[in-house]
């Protein structure tokens, strides 16, 4: 662990640096460090001896697990650095008084400040007891203080440590618990070791050893550290606990205490609890964490497992709701007949409860031990497959069913069945690559079902000829299908119909009208399939709103929608719109200015286990906007958007609120290649009237005008249809137009409308654009500023400080690190090399970063603000 750096840790350093601090004024003392095993003790106190070894003495000791263990085993450890005559009573065994007299004195009588360490004190033996309660309560006036650690797990009450413990005099004894790290934390040392933090968190818990093990294993494998660390652990404990170890291991999930009693004994399980392997919640038995039940798992022979998966299956015979467990202990036993049928129920129940990544596994384990089926049973069990595997995003497996699923109908002479499978397979093409491959699937359902009887399947067909054309430059034929559909469905009386179709005529009609009517069948057509427990048309609906509300620059509400509809696909394992909703929320951030969020949103959408070619390329798409503007990259940035601004490239599907010509337009301005701004930007113009789409029409023509190549011809009526910021920048109202930009939150947009003011205006759009790390466009006003005879134009922030999430030079972090730790001006002024008037500058400057007035507020301050740069302060 001592490769990887400190997270979550900071504020622990900062106490127990003071406590340090505090031995020069003569106040000794106590401190019990406690926490379960792997917590990251002994690394602290490392940290710890690394800041204050200057200030203090260190002496280091540890008990150990021995069946019979030396007496005073930390004093032989630091027997090298006792007195010569403490050091030979410590060798020899003497009478424990002189040894515990001896070192009293040692530490009672000292000038300089010592800190020692005893580890690991839950094995301490006899004689190192009675030295901790000897010593322990004599220490208070003294420069020394005492260091115990041990583990929180495993610690009978009748333990004769708690006891030593308890006697310590509680005004000089400092009791700290090391928690396990927050998910935060665990992604932080994933990040800077550039491994992929999906689930690490919940393997082990945020357990630091077991996280920088895994860390620092290649591969997907458990580390043999880890293992070899838990199974002496197992070791240590009789073989009826060892065997309710492994029950409980092979059980996988929590394993209620009635079913263990079953299958062991109630003084197994005791001992188990004891040891600190197990935890009971909610009368459940399950390992501490999940890395330890895996090491205990692997362990086991096949043979012995086989047996153990067979007894589990027997316990859960019989017992309501337990399907998905039992399909797993029967595969597992062997047990194959029994596969089938239970995979079948527990696919249902699993579907039901919206696990749908469990739901797809296993129908796909029931279709594989199957067996001869007939053709409409084999049909039903891979269209229930393909449901499932669309919700989680496995778009080419759902694919695969339905094509499977359509061949076996066609057979069988079922044309409705047949039809069904067609509009399916046009909605998954459409997500998988867009509406051009859906299409013909969407026709073929519809030529199907206008022959039969069925209006709902009608009415859904219709409704999905409305999606397909949604993206349609003219929103005709989707409000046209979508129209027929919702006259089927209000015959019908079908909320599935009514939300689907209303779904589509709200976002096509929204596209270019933001009027309350086309919002209020949007959200009603959210409503309804909430209401009716649709979960996929309430997430596309869910989807839809923020990307409507972002066309139309309402980016507070689409923040505010994908935070909801992302916690209810998340619960519901709607990868597929959890991905889209993330996408969404990142460009949302972009736009508003937060441009620091939008890594960590798009790392999410990355680490979802399935990804369409769609969601992918939009994904790196707004990576790539952030990174123009940043001027972030390199030559990967610099190609892409060649590529784009050249035409050789382009979205395969673009989003309403994305349209690729304004930041293709925006790509070439800031290249500084006017032409290239004109020749798209004129290009796209006329299909953006020709949609009457108000907010692409008025960027365009935007851009245009600030490259002098706006048509002189534009007719009247083309101002009253574009948006209100590009409409009194047309009109030459530059202050104003920035001004409408601010009040939406867009500040990027802001400072661009700016540069078309005075001088004045230009040096607020410098100043925007600097705030914001925007390099290229700072540039551009730069140069703009100094054409104007202002020379004064301030030079930019420098990468390293755009780049610190509390604006900090790289000197001012480390002022505030040397401050977290309790120094000096003058100490900071000899670790740094500076002048003490260096150092209060660097103090004055971080003080009205952070809006503080003293040192002490802005460790606070910035460990509030931003707990993950605080975690690295070292």
């Amino acid at each position: 662990m001592d490769d990887f750096p400190l997270v979550e840790r900071d504020h622990a350093l900062v106490v127990l640096a003071d406590r340090v601090m505090r031995l020069r004024q003569g106040e000794g003392g106590c401190v019990l460090l406690h926490g379960e095993a792997g917590v990251g003790k002994t690394s602290l106190l490392r940290e710890l001896r690394r800041r204050t070894e200057a200030q203090a003495s260190w002496w280091w000791g540890a008990c150990e697990p021995l069946l019979s263990a030396p007496p005073l085993g930390p004093l032989i450890d630091m027997v090298d650095e006792l007195p010569v005559s403490l050091a030979e009573a410590v060798r020899g065994s003497a009478p424990i008084q002189g040894v515990l007299s001896g070192m009293l004195a040692l530490l009672r009588d000292r000038a300089r400040p010592a800190v020692m360490v005893f580890e690991d004190v839950h094995w301490a033996d006899g004689a190192t007891l009675d030295l901790i309660r000897f010593i322990g309560r004599r220490l208070d006036a003294t420069c020394s203080l005492l260091v115990l650690t041990h583990r929180d797990e495993g610690l009978d009450p009748d333990h004769p440590l708690r006891a030593v413990l308890g006697r310590l005099p509680a005004p000089s004894t400092l009791r700290m618990r090391l928690l396990p790290l927050s998910s935060e934390g665990v992604d932080e040392l994933a990040r800077r070791a550039g491994r992929d933090a999906r689930h690490l968190h919940r393997i082990t818990q945020g357990n630091p050893f077991y996280v920088t093990e895994l860390l620092a294993t290649p591969g997907a494998g458990l580390p043999a550290s880890v293992r070899d660390a838990v199974l002496a652990r197992v070791a240590g404990v009789s073989a009826q606990a060892r065997a309710m170890l492994e029950q409980v291991s092979v059980a996988t999930v929590p394993l209620e205490r009635a079913l263990a009693t079953e299958a062991g004994s109630p003084q197994a399980i005791a001992e188990c609890l004891g040891a600190g392997l197990l935890v009971e919640q909610h009368g459940q038995l399950s390992f501490r964490h999940e890395i330890a039940r895996q090491s205990v798992e692997d362990a086991i022979a096949a043979p012995r497992a086989k047996a153990l998966h067979a007894g589990m299956f027997a316990l859960l015979a019989g017992r309501p709701g337990m399907a998905s467990r039992q399909v797993h202990h029967a595969q597992r036993a062997g047990l194959l007949g029994e596969v089938f049928s239970l995979a079948c129920v527990a696919a249902r129940e699993a579907a039901q409860a919206s696990a749908h990544r469990q739901a797809a596994g296993l129908y796909g384990l029931a279709l594989e031990h199957a067996g001869p089926l007939e053709a409409s049973a084999q049909a039903g069990l891979l269209e229930a497959q393909a449901n499932e595997s669309m919700f989680v995003n496995a778009i080419g497996e759902a694919m695969a069913s339905r094509q499977q699923a359509l061949a076996l109908r066609q057979r069988m002479g079922d044309v409705r069945g047949a039809g069904i499978n067609l509009r399916w397979m046009a909605r998954l093409e459409y997500f998988r690559t867009g509406p051009a491959a859906a299409l013909p699937h969407a026709q073929a359902a519809v030529r199907l079902l206008e022959k039969q009887s069925d209006r709902r399947e009608l009415a859904m067909a219709y409704a999905t000829m409305a999606q397909v054309h949604v993206l349609d430059e003219l929103a005709v034929d989707s409000l046209r299908w979508g129209r027929r559909a919702l006259r089927l469905a209000e015959g019908l009386g079908d909320a599935e119909v009514t939300s689907y179709a209303l779904n589509t005529v709200g976002t096509a009609s929204l596209r270019t009208q933001d009027k309350p009517a086309h919002w209020r069948q949007l959200r009603r057509s959210l409503a309804l399939a909430l209401e009716s427990g649709q979960e996929e048309h309430a997430a596309r609906a869910y989807t839809n709103l923020p990307s409507l509300m972002l066309v139309h620059r309402r980016h507070d509400e689409a923040l505010q929608v994908c935070a909801e509809g992302i916690a209810f696909c998340e619960s519901r394992d709607l990868d597929m719109y959890v991905a889209r909703l993330r996408i969404r929320r990142a460009y949302a951030l972009l736009e508003l200015g937060r441009w620091s969020e939008v890594p960590a949103e798009l790392q999410a959408v990355r680490q979802l286990p399935e990804l369409t070619p769609v969601e992918a390329e939009q994904a790196l798409h707004v990576e790539m906007i952030r990174a123009l503007r940043r001027g972030d990259g390199g030559a990967a940035v610099q190609a892409y958007w060649r590529d784009h601004i050249d035409g050789v490239r382009a979205l395969g599907l673009a989003p309403w609120y994305l349209p690729p010509a304004v930041v293709r337009v925006e790509a070439a301005w800031l290249r500084g290649d006017d032409e290239a701004v004109a020749c798209i930007a004129l290009d796209a113009l006329p299909m953006a009237e020709r949609a009457a789409e108000p907010w692409r029409m008025g960027q365009l023509a935007c851009w245009l005008r600030r490259v002098g190549r706006l048509p002189a011809s534009m007719p009247p009526r083309f101002l009253q249809q574009v948006c209100e910021p590009a409409r009194l920048e047309l009109a030459g109202h530059w202050q104003a137009a920035s001004q409408a930009w601010a009040r939406r939150g867009c500040v990027y947009e802001q400072a661009l409308a700016l540069l078309g003011g005075d001088g004045n205006a230009q040096q607020q759009a410098l100043a925007l654009l600097d705030t914001l790390g925007a390099a290229p466009a700072a540039s551009i006003a730069r140069r703009r500023l100094r054409a104007l005879g202002l020379r004064h134009a301030r030079v930019g922030p420098k990468n390293r400080t755009r780049d610190d999430p509390l604006g900090l030079t790289p000197r001012e972090r480390q002022v505030l690190h040397l401050l977290g730790e309790g120094s000096s001006n003058r100490e900071i002024a000899a670790r740094l090399h500076r002048s003490e008037r260096t150092v209060e500058h660097h103090v004055s400057a971080l003080l009205a970063k952070l809006g503080v007035a003293s040192r002490g507020e802005a460790v606070s301050r910035s460990a509030a603000l931003q707990p993950e740069a605080a975690g690295r302060m070292r």
